[in-house]
């Protein structure tokens, strides 16, 4: 039987070939310098040829892929993550973000939000919407934080992601994670507190998304090649 197997379509019997052979360090040595033909009569015969037309075709070993996938979080998630960790530090009463803290805790770099009153597309105003949402629902728990950015880790709608079945399950993993322990602190206001922290999310999405058209018009020039090439990447996809 054909399936989706190790990045590729195979039958069942070269999935589990390549799953028991991919990680070993010695493959027996082809006999007639690796120029053997594959097929479904022949590729019993030649281990070392089959494992190299495996590899021809595709297949990959699951940490090649994993690791692959995982920089494809990182990589399209780190402005909201960042964005999300830092939220918690700015002050409603003196309209001050702490946006970034040095090793020393008493050097701090912030600005006034109120600084921001010029930036395209209202930007100011969804700032200011949201840090009033964070600090209603969100109000400084590390546990809702954590498992927040680990929602917004595996989000399986970022691009460039294969298996994107395998990103949301994780990320339903942690969104009922939350609903447990929004149910153990609020009990019968579970559903009520889920749906606010969601839409926290939401806004930060939108957010970010104009934060990065915004950098892309204006700002991309003074970005090294890293914040760069994110920001082109995330624009143009």
């Amino acid at each position: 039987m054909l399936r989706y197997n190790f990045d590729v379509i195979t039958c069942d019997s070269c999935r589990v070939f390549f799953r028991r052979n991919i990680n070993k360090n010695k493959i027996r040595k082809c006999r007639f310098d690796g120029n053997c033909i594959i097929d479904m009569k022949t590729r019993k015969r030649c281990t070392s040829c089959r494992m190299k037309k495996c590899i021809k075709m595709g297949m990959k070993r699951l940490m090649e892929r994993d690791v692959k996938a995982l920089l494809a979080l990182i990589k399209y998630g780190c402005l909201e993550i960042v964005l999300l960790r830092y939220s918690i530090f700015y002050d409603n009463n003196t309209d001050y973000w702490t946006c970034a803290r040095t090793l020393d805790t008493e050097k701090v770099c912030g600005f006034k939000l109120s600084a921001m009153r010029h930036e395209k597309r209202d930007l100011y105003c969804f700032y200011q919407d949201y840090f009033h949402k964070v600090n209603t629902v969100l109000n400084h728990n590390s546990i809702i934080l954590d498992l927040l950015t680990a929602i917004l880790l595996f989000d399986p709608n970022r691009p460039n992601l294969i298996h994107r079945d395998v990103v949301k399950a994780e990320q339903q993993l942690y969104i009922y994670l939350l609903q447990r322990y929004l149910h153990l602190k609020y009990d019968s206001k579970t559903q009520s507190k889920l749906s606010q922290l969601m839409n926290i999310l939401m806004d930060l999405q939108n957010i970010c998304n104009i934060e990065m058209k915004n950098a892309y018009e204006l700002y991309l020039d003074s970005y090294g090649p890293i914040l760069q090439e994110i920001l082109f990447d995330v624009t143009t996809n």
